[in-house]
């Protein structure tokens, strides 16, 4: 291992969790970058061992300074590679398409795309269950399990920080519990949802709040303007950078929504009777 990385300083270091190589170079990213990568295919290859790299929250390098460069480096190591597998993955729909879609950006066609719809219902429904079952010898009442898939809209990480807090109960949770534990889950992301919808223009946030209220096919048709009071060629305007920043998105129906449950929810609290017949 210590000759295949000879040029990046590594360092073998020992802890609780075995062995690790740390790695110090002292060239410029880029280059360190293919010269680690084409150092781990040489590892793979000598031991004929599969590796798979995962990068996660891959948009992230699209914020650097130079991330041309370091995106040129890494497909140069990616396009070399026979015993290494990559997969790129992020939370950012937006930015990932334009990673991978732009014909300007290295990554450009490299990799085959796939797409991760929310999970279904029933394969939430059954594992939940199956939970609830090990933790109070009971399954939970068909009212309490459907309003937990509805208040998170089975986004994972609302569907777990809202599990973590009912599975805190010593009985099996009700409706009401589900629905005061949501409460209190969404009250904590209330500080960033607030700076977020803040940072919006006057449009963006009526358009965003509009959503929240009814979910809508066509945001430019003459219903969807008339009721929120704006021209089709603002709300189109306004749309862009809501895509951008990932706050709405398109189901399979092609129907829009807001993409935060929470954020859903806090709209909804601040703007209840502006979007009424």
């Amino acid at each position: 291992m210590m000759d295949f990385f000879a040029n990046l300083n590594p360092k073998i270091v020992l802890s609780a969790l075995g062995q690790q190589v740390e790695l110090r170079p002292q060239q410029s990213a880029e280059k360190s970058i293919t010269e680690a990568l084409m150092g781990l295919e040489e590892v793979a290859k000598t031991f004929k061992e599969p590796v798979v790299v995962v990068m996660d929250e891959f948009q992230q390098i699209g914020v650097l300074s130079q991330y041309h460069a370091v995106e040129a480096s890494i497909r140069h190591a990616v396009e070399r590679s026979e015993y290494v597998a990559y997969v790129f993955s992020g939370s950012n729909r937006h930015l990932l398409s334009q990673m991978f879609n732009d014909k300007s950006r290295p990554f450009y066609h490299l990799c085959e795309l796939m797409k991760l719809d929310r999970i279904a219902p029933q394969h939430y429904r059954d594992f939940i269950q199956i939970a609830a079952k090990k933790q109070w010898k009971k399954m939970l009442s068909e009212d309490a399990l459907n309003e937990i898939l509805k208040l998170t809209e089975r986004h994972t990480y609302y569907v777990n920080a809202l599990c973590r807090q009912l599975w805190k109960l010593e009985k099996c949770p009700t409706f009401h519990q589900v629905q005061e534990c949501w409460t209190l889950s969404v009250s904590e992301q209330y500080p960033w949802i607030a700076d977020e919808v803040g940072r919006l223009t006057p449009n963006q946030r009526l358009i965003l709040a509009a959503l929240a209220y009814q979910p809508t096919m066509n945001l430019q048709s003459q219903a969807f303007s008339k009721r929120i009071g704006l021209s089709p060629s603002s709300i189109k305007t306004a749309m862009k950078p809501l895509s951008d920043r990932d706050l709405i998105y398109q189901d399979d129906q092609s129907v829009y929504h807001v993409l935060d449950p929470a954020m859903l929810t806090y709209l909804k609290s601040i703007s209840a009777f502006q979007f009424e017949d």
